[in-house]
């Protein structure tokens, strides 16, 4: 139904990010080559895990009653043999066949394996989607015949359609919590060397522009906030009002990575940003990681503001009434005149 591809160890946060992969509708760009869709989504009545301590978190059971959702542990280690199948065949029938696979044991480990390595962390995502959409999802159900694993999900769901939160902004407990922030000058958040802001609005280009007066933190400014975010995608995080007398936290809007161009960046790769910068012996700040993109931004400012003021000044200039406009000065005195016809005038 979902996952959630991690180099850490896993905890409840990682938990909480695979259910909320499960329960929304996916949706895959072209570079994913899928023949199907991934149709499998829904809220499920029940969750049957081991006892390990991320199932057994407080955060998982507060999203789990949240989400109406009943959470179980297993009775004997036999009831996880369909996960455990899950496992073996992602080791066997995927990641096996990817150059630079070490193994589950040093018996299994092929010689210099690390030296066919060839593959990254977002191409290993797309081939792991593929996996499950159009491999593992389309395999036959093992215990009834003639019906695939995606069939049998469709055959379990009550009036034919699986069950679906009003909003995604329900999973939103889901995502990671961060430590509570202030708000800074111009509804600003700092947050992993990043500057967020409210004040940011697309032109008519697609371009992101400061502006004021969509600054819905303008009246925190000063206090705290609870901020949520995916760590597959940094560039937007989610603003909270912090719980106080017992009243749970309120949605206040989502802000921008002030500085950033691209549309997604995950977590990962701004941390090997960082880290590339610390071994070239610099200091990380903002100067230092998007000196770049601020200059484009700045730039950009510059030029329309020039730009609006020297059409301000010529549009004044041709629309501008002369001093003299009310004076008429004759070309030829009359007494100067050799015929009677009338002499011509100029208005100047």
């Amino acid at each position: 139904m979902g996952y959630y591809l991690s180099f850490g160890s896993a905890g409840s946060h990682e938990v909480a990010l695979a259910l909320r992969h499960a329960i929304l509708q996916k949706h895959y760009g072209p570079e994913y080559q899928l023949q199907k869709e991934w149709e499998v989504c829904g809220l499920p009545e029940y969750i049957v895990t081991d006892r390990a301590k991320e199932f057994k978190s407080a955060h998982l059971r507060h999203i789990a009653s949240d989400l109406g959702i009943k959470l179980r542990y297993r009775l004997y280690t036999e009831q996880g043999g369909m996960v455990e199948r899950l496992f073996l065949e992602l080791k066997t029938e995927f990641a096996a066949l990817i150059l630079g696979f070490k193994g589950g044991s040093l018996k299994e480990r092929p010689e210099d394996a690390e030296k066919y390595a060839c593959i990254v962390f977002e191409d290993y995502d797309r081939k792991l989607v593929r996996h499950f959409v159009d491999h593992h999802n389309q395999h036959l159900y093992p215990r009834v015949e003639n019906q695939t694993r995606l069939m049998r999900w469709k055959a379990g769901l009550l009036g034919g359609q699986p069950k679906m939160p009003a909003s995604e902004r329900e999973l939103d407990l889901c995502l990671m919590k961060s430590t509570k922030r202030n708000v800074e000058e111009r509804g600003c958040v700092n947050f992993k060397k990043l500057v967020y802001t409210a004040s940011l609005r697309r032109d008519e280009d697609g371009h992101w522009r400061y502006d004021k007066k969509a600054n819905f933190l303008k009246d925190y400014e000063g206090k705290q906030v609870l901020i949520r975010y995916n760590p597959t995608n940094i560039v937007y995080i989610l603003v909270y009002t912090v719980e106080t007398d017992g009243q749970p936290s309120k949605l206040l809007g989502t802000i921008r990575a002030r500085d950033l161009e691209e549309e997604r960046l995950s977590l990962k790769e701004w941390e090997e940003r960082k880290a590339q910068i610390r071994r070239e012996g610099k200091e990380i700040d903002q100067s230092s990681i998007l000196a770049q993109q601020r200059d484009l931004y700045k730039s950009s400012i510059e030029q329309a503001k020039t730009l609006k003021a020297t059409r301000k000044k010529e549009n004044n200039r041709i629309t501008k009434k002369s001093e003299h406009s009310d004076k008429v000065v004759q070309l030829f005195p009359p007494n100067n005149s050799s015929s009677d016809s009338p002499l011509p005038s100029v208005t100047i």
